[in-house]
């Protein structure tokens, strides 16, 4: 058997290894039920999947929201993180297809993951030793780091784009440097990578540092440098294709979302590596100490390279190269692309338009992921070595490797100790150790249960906004799970369905930008009156102090730390004119007229908004609002607002 083929064989045992892991864990029963899978921001994502199932089954990529900050664009175009699970429930279709589909993807791309290491050294023609150690250190890392709990969280998208651009750049890299099979595998290529950027908006920046590395690893021909131009040229255009449709609803109508600042993952400091190597970086994940064993085995690695060619000369039966078989490519490009990743995401965020656009912290993934099978070929490379020194009784030789074979025992130490963390993981006995706590898919919390049945309105003129303190720290049942609150209760929500969303937002004791405690009574009176906010759900002890104390408002229910006040008045979403809003739901809200005179509604204009049938709409700025409200001029009896 090829080095490749055996290769091949260990990817295919370990996605029947991790398909046996993730039905235990996840369970499998529950793989197409309609429980939803909820945790952090899982929430978020169900709710933009559900959102776009409804604008699909009217054939369209973009819609009119009414349920989140008096009215904004969402759909597809704004969704980077989950776009094949929507395009998945869109095919699906049904009252259960978002939840659905969710789960399918997340649980396709765990055991994609765990492959593209094995993949790698295949295309990589390494030796099984290599494959083998990769393949455990892609179940350790996958199973028992943070990477762990960016999946469990919601970003199963690009931690699924951070694995397979991996396999994917080595396969492009060898068309460029090598050239293609044939036409048919050129064609494949280009369509893997287009289809690698629809998973995830930025899997080509973590493809792009492994081709430059594997690029710049050999001395480019004037042929090598047109078919790699020709390539990348086809995979650009492809890739665009791909994306064409939201890119075109972004240009069209480039001002529908209307977001606060973005402080995710954008820490500068170059020391982040290194405080990750000792699980001590001020990030989501805080690091893990396995990357330490990872480090360590790419200095073996090195320490191979470098001692080569006097080994060689010293002892003819020493292995001709670290990593295998004859035809094997080198793996230190992996290393290299490796610390350009590390490097961008320590520093990366310095440039504020790079930090607002990438957030560069989490490219720190698929930099160690990089690190995984160079540091397997370093410690089998280095483990290989002193046996041999050891079966010829080659004590000079032996006593040169003494620091390696400390690394050596380093390593070895660190991985048992994280497959015993991978088992505890999997068998998942204790709450919240690197991910969730077994079964990922459970039940949706009572206190979601109790907050949604408070909010459903008990008439049909109960239908004003709830103004939502939102938790950045998951203050809801450990979820971002307003949006589905929104959706489940029939309520229009004043502020966003995720932290640092929009102007027009509350989030842990901060309405539009201020604390809640330097607004006065009538401030707030006026800001209510505005929005037609009836309700207020709060979490925060400043929210509560400040709500509990206004006159105008009572406390209705309470669990725990969360509290909802009812505010007594009338629901009305006219700022002007005489009408009524008599129904509302995604992409569609239907308005009344009951006078010949402009109506000023309590929505926000959007660029593409329209009425049926046709009237004349403008937008008018009010009060702080930076987004005007629409303005209807001479309306029909009856008439609704939808985007096309």
């Amino acid at each position: 058997m090829t080095d490749a083929r055996a290769s091949l064989a260990i990817a295919g045992a370990a996605l029947i290894i991790q398909f046996l892991f993730q039905s235990w864990f996840f369970p499998l029963g529950e793989l197409f039920s309609a429980t939803p899978l909820t945790y952090t921001d899982g929430a978020f994502h169900l709710y933009r999947m559900e959102v776009f199932r409804v604008l699909c089954q009217n054939g369209q990529w973009l819609g009119y929201d009414p349920y989140f900050a008096a009215g904004q664009l969402r759909g597809l175009t704004y969704s980077s993180s989950a776009k094949v699970q929507a395009l998945l429930a869109c095919a699906l279709d049904g009252p259960n297809a978002a939840s659905v589909a969710y789960k399918i993807v997340s649980f396709g791309f765990s055991l994609a993951a765990v492959a593209a290491l094995p993949l790698t050294c295949a295309l990589l023609r390494l030796a099984p030793r290599i494959t083998a150690v990769a393949t455990l250190f892609g179940f350790i890392l996958w199973w028992a780091t943070p990477i762990r709990w960016f999946h469990t969280a919601g970003m199963a998208s690009f931690v699924a784009a951070a694995f397979l651009s991996i396999p994917y750049a080595v396969w492009l890299s060898r068309c460029c440097l090598d050239g293609c099979r044939s036409r048919w595998s050129m064609l494949a290529v280009v369509l893997a990578g287009a289809a690698g950027t629809v998973v995830h908006a930025l899997f080509a920046v973590c493809v792009a540092p492994l081709v430059l590395a594997f690029w710049c690893s050999r001395k480019p021909s004037r042929d090598v440098m047109l078919r790699t131009v020709l390539l990348l040229s086809a995979l650009a255009v492809t890739a665009l294709l791909f994306n064409a449709p939201w890119f075109y609803d972004a240009l069209r109508l480039p001002t529908g979302l209307l977001r606060g600042d973005q402080p995710y993952q954008r820490l500068v400091d170059p020391l982040l590596p290194l405080l990750e190597m000792l699980r001590k970086a001020p990030t989501p994940g805080g690091g893990s100490r396995f990357f330490a064993v990872l480090f360590v085995g790419c200095i073996c690695l090195m320490w191979i390279r470098r001692s080569h060619a006097s080994t060689v000369q010293a002892d003819p039966a020493a292995p001709a190269a670290p990593s295998g078989g004859a035809g094997a490519w080198p793996v230190w490009p992996l290393c290299a692309a490796g610390g350009l990743l590390l490097v961008f995401s320590a520093v990366g965020a310095a440039h504020p338009g790079l930090g607002n656009l990438l957030q560069p912290n989490r490219f720190a993934m698929p930099g160690w992921l990089c690190l995984a099978i160079p540091a397997a070929a370093g410690i089998t490379g280095i483990a290989r070595r002193l046996w041999l020194a050891w079966q010829l009784k080659q004590v000079g030789a032996a006593r040169a490797w003494a620091m390696p074979a400390v690394l050596l025992l380093f390593c070895t130490a660190g991985t048992a100790f994280y497959v015993r963390e991978l088992a505890l993981e999997v068998h998942g006995a204790q709450a919240l150790r690197y991910g969730v706590a077994r079964p990922e898919v459970k039940p949706l919390g009572e206190l979601s249960q109790s907050v949604v049945q408070a909010l459903k309105p008990t008439a049909a003129e109960d239908d004003g906004r709830v103004l939502f303190e939102v938790s950045q720290d998951g203050a809801y049942d450990d979820a971002h799970i307003a949006g589905l609150y929104a959706l489940w209760s029939q309520r229009e929500f004043i502020g966003g369905p995720y932290p640092h969303f929009y102007q027009v937002n509350l989030q842990d004791g901060v309405f539009m930008g201020r604390p809640l405690g330097s607004f006065s009574a009538a401030e707030l009176h006026d800001a209510m009156d505005l929005y037609n906010i009836t309700l207020v759900v709060c979490h925060s002890k400043d929210c509560h102090q400040v709500f509990a104390a206004t006159s105008a408002l009572a406390q209705v229910a309470r669990w725990d730390h969360i509290g909802v006040y009812r505010r007594a008045v009338a629901s009305n979403y006219l700022l002007a004119g005489q009408g009524r809003v008599t129904g509302r739901s995604v992409n569609r809200v239907e308005v009344e007229s009951k006078s010949d005179e402009d109506i000023v509604l309590k929505y926000h204009w959007v660029p593409g908004l329209v009425s049926v049938p046709p009237l004349q709409l403008e937008g008018r700025l009010i009060g702080d609002d930076p987004q005007p409200f629409v303005v209807v001029k001479s309306p029909a009896r009856r008439f609704v607002l939808t985007v096309r």
